[in-house]
C-alpha cells in the first residue's frame, strides 16, 4: 500500500513535470514567432444561393466567421488575393470590415487611465485577477482547477457560493473562451465574478442567488488556444497538431451528444473540425468529468460572440427538446432584459434554426448527458466588429451576459415558477376588482407546500400590501382576487408561494419592492378581433411569390419558424402562407389591412399579438401602420427586424400616432426583400379600446355638425342625475389638464374654455344649443363634457 502510493505520487509528479515543460516549449515557441498580420483582409457577408455557391466561398476564404456554413447570409474573411476572384464569382456579398488589421491594433490601443475593463488581458491577468478577487472575498469565493489542457496548462475555475454553503443548491456552470478568438468572452467572465461578490449583501435579488445557487465559473476554456492568439489574433480550436500539417480541434464539436452529424466537420484543416472521436481532447474531457462530478448540476451556459444570438437546445437536430416550452420561457425572459439594458437587439430559440446545425456542441451535452439546463450565449456584436469587438464595448458587453445569466440563476433558484394562463392585468373594471389566474408549477425537484398561495395587493402607491389566500381551481391553478378601487386609483399587487423545503417564491421575484401594477379604468371596447371568423380584413400583395396572408389555425407546426398556434387560445389567427412545408414569405411585400373603425368620439389604445421571424436576413422587416384617412396615408407605428419565435404584444395610444377619426385602418407587412431567408409572419388578438374614467360607464357626448354662424347641438348622456354638467373644449388638441373645482383632469390640452353649465335631468342627459361664430369655419375643436370627478370620452370635430 506504501509502495503503490509512493509509486502514484512520483507518476503524478512525472506528469506534472512534463506538463510544465510541455508550457514552457510552447510558450518558448510562440514568443518565437512573429505574429500574424490581416492587412488588407476583408470580411464579407455573402448570400449563399447553392451548394455551388457555398463551395467558390470555402475556396476562396481560409475562415468562416459564422457559427456554420450554409444556404443563406455568411460571413467569411477574405485574403486580399482572393477579392478579385470573389468580384467574378457572381456571388452576392456586402462587405463588412473593410480591413481585418487595423481592428486587431485598435485592441491593443490602451488609455493612461484605462480600468482593468478598459482593455483586453493575457491568459496569466486574467487568472491573477480572478484570483484576487477570491482572496479578497473568501467567504464566498474558492477557486479551483478542473484540469489541464493539451499543452498542459491549467483550466481554472471559482465557485462563489452564499449562506449556508454549497451543499444541496444547484451547480450552475457558466465558461467562456472555448473558441480562442473570442475575447469578449474572457472579459465577460470576469466581470461576472466581480459583480456577483461586489453585490453580495448590498443588492437583495443578486444576494438571493448568491444564497440559492452555486455558481461555477470558467473564464479560459481553451487556455492553449487563447495564449495562442497572442500570435495569432483569429486562432479558433485548440492546439492539436493533427499530424498532417493542420493544427487544432474545434472544442465546441468534440462533445458527445449528435458528435459527427450536421455542423461539423471530419476534415482537419476546417474551422468546425471535430477531432478523431467524441472528447477525444484532454479539454473536453476533463471539463465533461468535473460538470458530471458536482453534486447537483442543473444549469449551463457556454458563452461565445458574435450574433447576439441566445441559444437552446439542440443544435444537432431540427427536433425540440421535451422541455422546449420551458427553455422558450428562460430565453424570452433572458432576451427582454438583455435588451432592455443598452437596446440592443437579441433573439432566442434552438441553435440548430436560429443560426445553423451544429453537432457535437457543448449545450446539448450539457441538456442530454448531464441533465442540466443547457443554452449558449453569442454576445455583441452583429458583424460590424465581430471577433474584434473595441475595448469599449466589454463594459456592455459584459453586462448583457450578466443580466441574461442571471435569468438562468433565478430560474434553478426556484423549486415554484409562476405563470399566468390569462396574463397579468394592465387594468381592472373600476369599483368591482379582477381576478388573476395563477400557475404555481414544481421545478428544480421542488414541491408546492399546502395552503401557501397568497396574493398582496394594495389600492394606491403607498401603505402596506394585504395578504389574501389564492382559491385552488384544481391542480397548479389558483385564483386571486384584487380589491375594487375607485376610477382614476393604481392597484399594486404581487403573489407568493411557498415549497416544502419553506423557501419563499415571488412574482415579480423581487417583491414587495417590485410589484405588477393596474390601472382602475372603464374600458369601451370599439373593434375585437381574434380570426374565428372574417370580419372585413382584406390583403394587398406586391411582388409576392409565395407567403401571403391567409386567416386560420396554424399548420406549420412550427418547423419553419411560423407560430406553432395562435396567441390567444381561440384557434385561428392571420399567417403567413398558412400552410406546412416550404411556405413562408418570398419576396413582397404582403400586407393584411383592418377594416375601417370610427374613434371620432375619443382617443383610444390599439393592442395585437405579433410574430415574426427571419432566418439569416438582414432587410426582411415586419411593419405595423396606422390610416386615419380610410387607408389613402400610412405612419409607422414599428418597424421590425429579426424578432424570436414568440408572440409578442404591443399597444399604443392612438394620438401619440395620429389624430383619432371616424376612419382609421391598421395595417401589417411582411417582406422578404431580397428573397434570401425564411420568414414567417402572424396577427392575433387584435383590440381597439378606449380606456379611462369617461369612457364606458361614465359620461357619452355626441356633437352635431357645425357650421359657421350657425347653432350647434351637443347632447351628454349617461351623466350622473341632477348635477351640474359643464361643456369644455380645447382648439389646441389632446393633452391633460386638471380642473380643481370639478376635481377631474380633462383630455384637451390647455388652454380650456368650460362653462354652460346645466344641470342633468333625472335620466342623466342634458343638452346645449349654443351659437357657432361667423369666423370659425375650418378651425377643428375638442369637445368634452365634466361633472364633479366625472367626465365623458372627448369629440374632435372641424366647423364646415
Amino acid at each position: 500500500m506504501i509502495r503503490r502510493f509512493a509509486t502514484a505520487l512520483t507518476l503524478a509528479a512525472c506528469v506534472a513535470a512534463m506538463n510544465v515543460g510541455t508550457v514552457e516549449a510552447a510558450a518558448q515557441d510562440q514568443a518565437a514567432q512573429p505574429p500574424v498580420r490581416y492587412d488588407g483582409h476583408k470580411v464579407v457577408r455573402a448570400n449563399i444561393k447553392n451548394a455551388r455557391q457555398l463551395r467558390i466561398m470555402e475556396t476562396l476564404s481560409p475562415d468562416c466567421w459564422s457559427h456554420g456554413t450554409g444556404i443563406g447570409l455568411v460571413d467569411y474573411r477574405i485574403p486580399p488575393d482572393a477579392l478579385d476572384a470573389l468580384a467574378a464569382s457572381g456571388v452576392e456579398y456586402h462587405v463588412l470590415i473593410e480591413d481585418v488589421q487595423p481592428l486587431i491594433d485598435a485592441e491593443k490601443q490602451v488609455g493612461q487611465l484605462a480600468g482593468w475593463y478598459d482593455q483586453y488581458h493575457t491568459l496569466a491577468e486574467i487568472e491573477q485577477y480572478v484570483q484576487g478577487l477570491a482572496d479578497s472575498y473568501p467567504n464566498l469565493a474558492q477557486t479551483f482547477v478542473v484540469g489541464n489542457s493539451l499543452e498542459g496548462r491549467p483550466i481554472r475555475g471559482i465557485r462563489i457560493s452564499g449562506a449556508g454553503g454549497p451543499n444541496g443548491k444547484p451547480d450552475f456552470v457558466i465558461h467562456g473562451t472555448i473558441h480562442a478568438r473570442e475575447w469578449i468572452t474572457s472579459m465577460a467572465m470576469p466581470y461576472m465574478i466581480e459583480t456577483l461578490l461586489t453585490s453580495y449583501g448590498s443588492d437583495p435579488v443578486l444576494t438571493q442567488l448568491v444564497d440559492r445557487v452555486n455558481f461555477h465559473i470558467v473564464s479560459v476554456t481553451n487556455p492553449d488556444g487563447f495564449a495562442y492568439t497572442q500570435t495569432d489574433r483569429m486562432w479558433r480550436k485548440n492546439r492539436r497538431n493533427n499530424g498532417n500539417g493542420t493544427w487544432g480541434v474545434d472544442l465546441n464539436r468534440n462533445y458527445s451528444v449528435g458528435w459527427g452529424g450536421e455542423g461539423s466537420s471530419s476534415n482537419s484543416g476546417s474551422e468546425t473540425y471535430r477531432g478523431t472521436a467524441p472528447f477525444s481532447e484532454p479539454e473536453s474531457q476533463v471539463m465533461r468529468d468535473w460538470q458530471l462530478s458536482l453534486p447537483n448540476f442543473a444549469g449551463f451556459i457556454d458563452v461565445h460572440s458574435y450574433s447576439q444570438l441566445i441559444l437552446q437546445p439542440y443544435g444537432y437536430t431540427s427536433q425540440l427538446p421535451p422541455d422546449h416550452a420551458t427553455f422558450e420561457m428562460i430565453g424570452a425572459n433572458m432576451e427582454n432584459v438583455m435588451e432592455d439594458l443598452h437596446g440592443t437587439a437579441w433573439v432566442h430559440g434552438p441553435t440548430y434554426t436560429t443560426i445553423y446545425p451544429a453537432s457535437g456542441v457543448t449545450l446539448d451535452w450539457a441538456y442530454v448527458e448531464g441533465g442540466a439546463w443547457g443554452m449558449s450565449f453569442e454576445l455583441r456584436d452583429t458583424g460590424q466588429f465581430g471577433f474584434l469587438l473595441p475595448p469599449s464595448q466589454i463594459i456592455p458587453a459584459s453586462q448583457e451576459c450578466f443580466v441574461g445569466a442571471m435569468e438562468l440563476a433565478k430560474f434553478l433558484s426556484n423549486r415554484l415558477v409562476f405563470a399566468f394562463p390569462n396574463g397579468v392585468p394592465t387594468y381592472v373594471e373600476p369599483n368591482t376588482g379582477a381576478t388573476v389566474d395563477v400557475q404555481i408549477t414544481p421545478v428544480n425537484g421542488g414541491t408546492y407546500q399546502t395552503g401557501s398561495a397568497k396574493s398582496y395587493a394594495r389600492v394606491g402607491t403607498s401603505g402596506p400590501f394585504v395578504a389574501s389566500n389564492m382559491a385552488p381551481q384544481g391542480g397548479n391553478l389558483f385564483r386571486a382576487t384584487l380589491p375594487a378601487a375607485d376610477c382614476g386609483e393604481v392597484v399594486q399587487f404581487y403573489f407568493e408561494a411557498y415549497s416544502t423545503d419553506n423557501v419563499q417564491h415571488t412574482s415579480p421575484v423581487g417583491a414587495p419592492t417590485e410589484f405588477y401594477e393596474a390601472d382602475s379604468i372603464f374600458v369601451d371596447i370599439v373593434f375585437a378581433d381574434d380570426f374565428q371568423t372574417n370580419q372585413g380584413w382584406t390583403v394587398q400583395n406586391e411582388n409576392l411569390q409565395d407567403g401571403a396572408w391567409e386567416r386560420g389555425v396554424p399548420a406549420g407546426g412550427g418547423a419553419r419558424e411560423d407560430p406553432p398556434s395562435d396567441y390567444d387560445g381561440s384557434g385561428s389567427c392571420f399567417l403567413t402562407a398558412n400552410r406546412s412545408g416550404n411556405s413562408d414569405v418570398d419576396g413582397g411585400p404582403t400586407r393584411l389591412i383592418s377594416p375601417t373603425f370610427d374613434l371620432s368620439g375619443g382617443d383610444a389604445t390599439i393592442s395585437y399579438a405579433r410574430w415574426f421571424r427571419s432566418v439569416n436576413g438582414t432587410a426582411d422587416r415586419f411593419t405595423v401602420d396606422l390610416s386615419n384617412d380610410n387607408g389613402s396615408t400610412w405612419t409607422t407605428v414599428e418597424n421590425i427586424g429579426n424578432q424570436s419565435t414568440q408572440w409578442v404584444v404591443n399597444e399604443f395610444l392612438v394620438s401619440s400616432i395620429l389624430a383619432p377619426t371616424a376612419t382609421m385602418k391598421i395595417r401589417f407587412t411582411a417582406v422578404d426583400v431580397p428573397n434570401d431567408s425564411v420568414v414567417e409572419a402572424g396577427v392575433d388578438a387584435v383590440l381597439v379600446a378606449r380606456r379611462g374614467c369617461g369612457g364606458g360607464g361614465g359620461m357619452t357626448l355626441a356633437v352635431g355638425p357645425l357650421n359657421a354662424g350657425q347653432n350647434g347641438q351637443f347632447d351628454v348622456t349617461d351623466a350622473n342625475p341632477n348635477e351640474l354638467t359643464y361643456l369644455a373644449y380645447s382648439i389646441r388638441g389632446l393633452g391633460s389638464t386638471y380642473v380643481p373645482g370639478l376635481n377631474v383632469t380633462l383630455d384637451l390640452r390647455s388652454p380650456i374654455q368650460a362653462g354652460n353649465a346645466r344641470r342633468a335631468d333625472g335620466s342623466g342627459s342634458v343638452s346645449w344649443t349654443l351659437p357657432i361664430p361667423p369666423n370659425a369655419s375650418g378651425r377643428t375643436v375638442w369637445f368634452q363634457a365634466a361633472q364633479f370627478e366625472n367626465k365623458s370620452n372627448v369629440v374632435e370635430a372641424t366647423v364646415n
